[in-house]
């Protein structure tokens, strides 16, 4: 369930955006519905907070990449560093079909993504959300909340049953993000993120 994907680079869940400063994590999905909530031109349903009416959400293009690889430069410099991603792994995203990438854009300026693959866990449908990120600016102005709900409603979408991420446990402020949003703790994850760093597997039921 938090195993990286097999056949791609060691991912472990990160995560930079919103009120949070550095984390990382994972999450469960999958579906066949008829129309395609995220096209490249559709947002996401849900409502937006007035500040953020120029927010979009889309999916991902070959477009975006270098965008993509200087923001991930910018947000992970701390122990995340290591685990960046770089153009060749952004690539295989936009190869895999199991994936639900998406970017956020605000005055025709990426601004920050969030990443997951597809799953079957236990033969349920789940993904696993492997990166999300917003530029330091953009920050505590609700676009890391939109990505973060516009994924879950994509997972839901998919037929997911669950979500699941892991959090470095010296990331309060992630934690914290999490637990508001509904996770819950499930297990420690010794040196998750490296040699005396842990990680924390949390889980919200969708």
């Amino acid at each position: 369930m938090t195993d990286p994907d097999p056949g791609t680079k060691n991912y472990r869940g990160r995560c930079v955006y919103a009120m949070c400063s550095n984390l990382r994590l994972k999450i469960s999905a999958k579906s066949d519905l008829k129309r395609t909530l995220f096209s490249s031109t559709n947002i996401c349903s849900m409502a937006r907070p007035k500040k953020l009416k120029a927010l979009q959400i889309r999916r991902a293009r070959e477009c975006d990449i270098l965008d993509l690889v200087a923001l991930e430069k910018v947000c992970f410099d701390t122990y995340y560093r290591e685990h960046r991603f770089d153009e060749e792994d952004f690539m295989d995203y936009l190869r895999k079909k199991n994936v639900i990438f998406l970017v956020a854009i605000l005055n025709s300026s990426l601004i920050g993504y969030v990443a997951g693959l597809v799953r079957t866990s236990r033969s349920q449908l789940s993904a696993s959300l492997d990166s999300i990120a917003v530029l330091p600016n953009s920050r505590r102005k609700g676009s890391g909340d939109r990505l973060m709900q516009c994924f879950i409603e994509e997972a839901k979408r998919r037929a997911c049953k669950r979500v699941t991420l892991n959090v470095a446990i010296a990331n309060e402020n992630g934690i914290f993000f999490f637990s508001r949003q509904g996770f819950q703790r499930i297990r420690r994850l010794p040196a998750y993120y490296g040699k005396g760093l842990d990680g924390i597997l949390m889980k919200r039921d969708i």
